[in-house]
Parts: C-alpha cells; sequence; structure tokens
C-alpha cells in the first residue's frame, strides 16, 4: 500500500488552514482531540483509519515497512486491525 499525504494519511496537527481534518478521500477520521502543546497553539490533533486488502491473502503478512522521500517526515503506525 503506498501512502500518499492528503490522500490517506495527513499531518496529524490541523492548524486550521486546511479544509478539515478529517477532509481525506482514502482515508476516514477515527479519533479528534487535544494535547497540552495542541492547545497552547489553538490546534487540534486527529487520527485517521486507511483500509489497505492484502493482494496475496494466502500469504501471511511478515512485516510492514515505513520508506519516505521526504526529509521531515515521521510517520507512525499507530494500531493495525486483522479481518
Amino acid at each position: 500500500m503506498a501512502l500518499k499525504n492528503r490522500e490517506n494519511i495527513r499531518d496529524w496537527w490541523w492548524t486550521g488552514r486546511d479544509s478539515t481534518i478529517s477532509d481525506l478521500p482514502a482515508a476516514v477520521l477515527a479519533w479528534q482531540g487535544s494535547n497540552p502543546a495542541a492547545e497552547k497553539l489553538n490546534h487540534t490533533i486527529g487520527l485517521h483509519v486507511a483500509k489497505w486488502q492484502n493482494p496475496r491473502p494466502a500469504e501471511p503478512i511478515a512485516r510492514i515497512e515505513f520508506q519516505s522521500s521526504m526529509q521531515h517526515g515521521a510517520p507512525f503506525l499507530v494500531g493495525v486491525t486483522l479481518e
């Protein structure tokens, strides 16, 4: 699965310059809230859920890797659910 900024991932800080924190075509907002750092700047934070269909369901998934061409990106994975 390719992760694409503003398609199925985005910065988890919402500054208000964007349309909305939940405005992603290939992901849904799972959680929205705040923390002391965000409150100090009057920002919102949020996490999104993106679904991925294993193209080879008979083969077990051995690992998940992040690769980025961004210099300052820091993607993180909060959780995985298997069906």
